[in-house]
Protein backbone atom coordinates (compact mmCIF):
# COMPACT_ATOMS: atom_id res chain seq x y z
CA UNK A 1 0.00 0.00 0.00
CA UNK A 2 1.31 3.42 -0.89
CA UNK A 3 2.07 6.01 1.78
CA UNK A 4 -0.46 8.50 0.37
CA UNK A 5 -3.17 5.84 0.33
CA UNK A 6 -2.37 4.80 3.91
CA UNK A 7 -2.43 8.39 5.15
CA UNK A 8 -5.70 9.00 3.32
CA UNK A 9 -7.31 5.90 4.85
CA UNK A 10 -6.14 6.78 8.36
CA UNK A 11 -7.37 10.35 8.11
CA UNK A 12 -10.70 9.24 6.65
CA UNK A 13 -11.19 6.83 9.55
CA UNK A 14 -10.46 9.59 12.07
CA UNK A 15 -12.76 11.99 10.22
CA UNK A 16 -15.58 9.44 10.15
CA UNK A 17 -15.25 8.97 13.92
CA UNK A 18 -15.21 12.75 14.35
CA UNK A 19 -18.47 13.12 12.42
CA UNK A 20 -20.02 10.29 14.42
CA UNK A 21 -19.11 12.20 17.60
CA UNK A 22 -20.81 15.31 16.18
CA UNK A 23 -23.97 13.28 15.44
CA UNK A 24 -24.11 12.17 19.07
CA UNK A 25 -23.54 15.71 20.33
CA UNK A 26 -26.19 17.18 18.01
CA UNK A 27 -28.76 14.57 19.02
CA UNK A 28 -27.98 15.34 22.65
CA UNK A 29 -28.62 19.03 21.99
CA UNK A 30 -25.10 20.18 22.78
CA UNK A 31 -22.24 21.53 20.76
CA UNK A 32 -18.66 20.35 20.70
CA UNK A 33 -16.22 22.27 22.93
CA UNK A 34 -13.97 24.82 21.19
CA UNK A 35 -10.86 22.63 21.51
CA UNK A 36 -12.65 19.71 19.82
CA UNK A 37 -13.90 21.96 17.02
CA UNK A 38 -10.36 23.26 16.45
CA UNK A 39 -8.95 19.73 16.20
CA UNK A 40 -11.79 18.71 13.89
CA UNK A 41 -11.12 21.67 11.61
CA UNK A 42 -7.43 20.78 11.33
CA UNK A 43 -8.41 17.15 10.70
CA UNK A 44 -10.82 18.16 7.92
CA UNK A 45 -8.14 20.23 6.20
CA UNK A 46 -5.70 17.29 6.41
CA UNK A 47 -8.38 14.89 5.10
CA UNK A 48 -9.16 17.20 2.20
CA UNK A 49 -5.52 17.56 1.20
CA UNK A 50 -4.84 13.81 1.51
CA UNK A 51 -7.99 12.71 -0.30
CA UNK A 52 -7.65 15.19 -3.17
CA UNK A 53 -3.97 14.23 -3.44
CA UNK A 54 -4.82 10.53 -3.54
CA UNK A 55 -7.69 11.10 -5.99
CA UNK A 56 -5.48 13.15 -8.32
CA UNK A 57 -2.69 10.57 -8.17
CA UNK A 58 -5.11 7.71 -8.87
CA UNK A 59 -6.81 9.61 -11.72
CA UNK A 60 -3.42 10.50 -13.25
CA UNK A 61 -2.57 6.79 -13.32
CA UNK A 62 -5.94 6.07 -14.90
CA UNK A 63 -5.38 8.79 -17.49
CA UNK A 64 -1.90 7.52 -18.38
CA UNK A 65 -2.98 3.89 -18.76
CA UNK A 66 -6.04 4.78 -20.81
CA UNK A 67 -3.95 6.37 -23.55
CA UNK A 68 -4.39 9.92 -22.25
CA UNK A 69 -8.04 10.00 -23.18
CA UNK A 70 -10.52 12.08 -21.27
CA UNK A 71 -9.93 15.03 -19.01
CA UNK A 72 -6.40 15.94 -17.92
CA UNK A 73 -5.56 15.03 -14.28
CA UNK A 74 -5.48 18.73 -13.36
CA UNK A 75 -9.26 18.65 -13.70
CA UNK A 76 -9.43 16.26 -10.76
CA UNK A 77 -8.08 19.02 -8.50
CA UNK A 78 -10.24 21.68 -10.15
CA UNK A 79 -13.27 19.42 -9.72
CA UNK A 80 -12.97 19.61 -5.95
CA UNK A 81 -12.08 23.31 -5.73
CA UNK A 82 -14.16 25.17 -8.32
CA UNK A 83 -17.75 26.02 -7.37
CA UNK A 84 -20.26 24.40 -9.68
CA UNK A 85 -17.76 21.85 -10.97
CA UNK A 86 -17.43 20.45 -7.46
CA UNK A 87 -21.03 19.23 -7.61
CA UNK A 88 -20.39 16.74 -10.41
CA UNK A 89 -16.84 16.46 -11.76
CA UNK A 90 -15.30 14.35 -8.95
CA UNK A 91 -18.22 11.93 -9.33
CA UNK A 92 -17.71 11.71 -13.10
CA UNK A 93 -13.97 11.08 -12.74
CA UNK A 94 -14.46 8.51 -9.95
CA UNK A 95 -17.05 6.71 -12.05
CA UNK A 96 -14.60 6.56 -14.99
CA UNK A 97 -11.92 5.07 -12.76
CA UNK A 98 -14.41 2.62 -11.29
CA UNK A 99 -15.66 1.43 -14.67
CA UNK A 100 -12.12 0.86 -15.85
CA UNK A 101 -11.19 -1.05 -12.69
CA UNK A 102 -14.20 -3.36 -12.44
CA UNK A 103 -17.12 -4.72 -14.40
CA UNK A 104 -19.53 -4.09 -11.54
CA UNK A 105 -21.88 -1.12 -11.52
CA UNK A 106 -20.74 2.13 -9.86
CA UNK A 107 -23.23 1.91 -6.95
CA UNK A 108 -20.48 2.60 -4.38
CA UNK A 109 -19.43 5.71 -6.30
CA UNK A 110 -23.04 6.94 -6.43
CA UNK A 111 -23.60 6.36 -2.71
CA UNK A 112 -20.29 8.04 -1.80
CA UNK A 113 -21.00 11.13 -3.86
CA UNK A 114 -24.67 11.36 -2.82
CA UNK A 115 -23.73 11.30 0.87
CA UNK A 116 -21.00 13.90 0.36
CA UNK A 117 -23.14 16.33 -1.66
CA UNK A 118 -26.13 15.91 0.68
CA UNK A 119 -23.90 16.72 3.67
CA UNK A 120 -22.61 19.83 1.91
CA UNK A 121 -26.13 21.01 0.98
CA UNK A 122 -27.24 20.54 4.60
CA UNK A 123 -24.14 22.45 5.75
CA UNK A 124 -25.09 25.33 3.45
CA UNK A 125 -28.66 25.33 4.80
CA UNK A 126 -27.43 25.38 8.40
CA UNK A 127 -25.09 28.30 7.62
CA UNK A 128 -28.07 30.21 6.23
CA UNK A 129 -29.85 29.68 9.53
CA UNK A 130 -32.27 27.09 8.15
CA UNK A 131 -31.01 24.26 10.30
CA UNK A 132 -31.84 22.78 13.67
CA UNK A 133 -30.10 20.15 15.77
CA UNK A 134 -31.79 17.53 13.59
CA UNK A 135 -30.35 19.07 10.41
CA UNK A 136 -26.91 19.24 12.03
CA UNK A 137 -27.16 15.58 13.06
CA UNK A 138 -28.30 14.60 9.56
CA UNK A 139 -25.47 16.62 7.98
CA UNK A 140 -22.86 15.03 10.22
CA UNK A 141 -24.39 11.61 9.56
CA UNK A 142 -24.11 12.18 5.80
CA UNK A 143 -20.49 13.22 6.20
CA UNK A 144 -19.78 10.19 8.41
CA UNK A 145 -21.35 7.94 5.77
CA UNK A 146 -19.35 9.72 3.07
CA UNK A 147 -16.17 9.14 5.07
CA UNK A 148 -16.90 5.43 5.50
CA UNK A 149 -17.79 5.11 1.81
CA UNK A 150 -14.61 7.02 0.91
CA UNK A 151 -12.59 4.39 2.77
CA UNK A 152 -14.31 1.67 0.73
CA UNK A 153 -13.77 3.63 -2.49
CA UNK A 154 -10.06 4.12 -1.81
CA UNK A 155 -9.57 0.44 -0.98
CA UNK A 156 -11.63 -0.84 -3.92
CA UNK A 157 -9.96 1.39 -6.49
CA UNK A 158 -6.52 0.66 -5.07
CA UNK A 159 -7.01 -3.10 -5.14
CA UNK A 160 -8.84 -3.29 -8.46
CA UNK A 161 -6.48 -1.04 -10.38
CA UNK A 162 -3.33 -2.46 -8.85
CA UNK A 163 -0.84 -3.83 -11.38
CA UNK A 164 -0.76 -7.07 -9.36
CA UNK A 165 -4.44 -7.66 -10.14
CA UNK A 166 -4.93 -8.20 -13.84
CA UNK A 167 -8.58 -9.20 -13.85
CA UNK A 168 -11.56 -8.20 -11.72
CA UNK A 169 -12.49 -10.50 -8.88
CA UNK A 170 -15.01 -13.20 -9.84
CA UNK A 171 -18.62 -12.60 -8.94
CA UNK A 172 -19.91 -14.46 -5.88
CA UNK A 173 -21.07 -17.93 -6.85
CA UNK A 174 -19.21 -17.92 -10.17
CA UNK A 175 -17.11 -20.93 -11.01
CA UNK A 176 -13.38 -20.34 -10.78
CA UNK A 177 -11.35 -21.06 -13.92
CA UNK A 178 -9.43 -24.30 -13.75
CA UNK A 179 -5.80 -24.58 -14.64
CA UNK A 180 -4.79 -27.38 -16.96
CA UNK A 181 -2.56 -29.89 -15.22
CA UNK A 182 0.95 -30.02 -16.55
CA UNK A 183 1.59 -33.26 -18.42
CA UNK A 184 5.03 -34.73 -17.78
CA UNK A 185 7.10 -35.16 -20.93
CA UNK A 186 9.56 -37.88 -21.64
CA UNK A 187 13.23 -37.03 -21.30
CA UNK A 188 14.61 -35.87 -24.60
CA UNK A 189 11.16 -35.13 -26.09
CA UNK A 190 10.72 -31.78 -27.75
Amino acid sequence: MELLETACLLLLALGTASHALNVALALGGSAAPYAVVSVQLALRVAISVAFVGWFTHRYARHWETSGRRGLHPAWSVAGFLLPGLNLALPFVLARRMWRRATDRGPALVRLWWSAFVTGNVLWTLSKWGLGSDGVVALREGCWAASGALSILLVRCLAVRSSPRVSAPAPRPGAALPREKPEVPRAIGAT
